[in-house]
């Protein structure tokens, strides 16, 4: 009869672990990158990290990201790199990324640091063609923790592309390109 109970106990123990980890692995992000929708060509033949505009690039990424998904990075340095190729902002990553008000993460001291392995993986996949989305996405806003009201007020009266968000923190980028009109 001890042996029967012992048995039912050690097989229902182990239903229990196995439900945790399918639930887990059900729950938990992947640092996947989402296939792009619009691939653009880019002229640079190589990119190492003496190249000024790949340490900017993972720099202000990594600094802007925290702590968000390769997703998340990717389609910031996608927005950066949407700006320099528009007409309407400066034509460097330097130069876009040093505007005032624009990016607060220039200004912290983790744009100091080294960037970490991923933000240089996605500031390279972005300077050799890819793009979370269109070339006309040129805003990202987190509205939960935004404070410049003027800029918050002309996002509203954009077009909002996507959101990312992550359940249970106070982050939820939001992608935004102006009304074809």
């Amino acid at each position: 009869m001890k042996d029967n109970i012992i048995a039912v106990l050690m097989l229902l123990t182990g239903i229990v672990l196995l439900i945790n980890i399918v639930l887990f692995l059900a729950t938990r992000e992947l640092p996947v990158p989402i296939p792009p929708k619009e691939v653009v060509e880019v002229e640079e033949e190589c990119v190492s990290m003496s190249d000024p505009s790949l340490t900017d690039l993972a720099r202000i990424i990594a600094s802007e990201r925290v702590p968000r998904s390769f997703r998340d990075m990717l389609a910031i340095g996608t927005v950066i790199l949407n700006r320099v190729e528009s007409d309407e902002y400066p034509d460097s990553i330097t130069s876009v990324i040093s505007q005032p008000k624009q990016f607060h993460g220039y200004k912290s001291r983790l744009y100091k640091k080294v960037p970490d392995s991923a933000a240089i993986q996605a500031a390279e996949a972005v300077l050799s063609g890819y793009r979370s989305f269109g070339k006309d996405v040129v805003y990202y806003l987190n509205l939960n923790t935004a404070t410049n009201r003027n800029f918050i007020k002309y996002v509203k009266t954009l077009d909002l592309v996507v959101q990312h968000s992550q359940p249970g923190t106070n982050y939820s980028h939001s992608y935004f390109r102006k009304y074809d009109r």
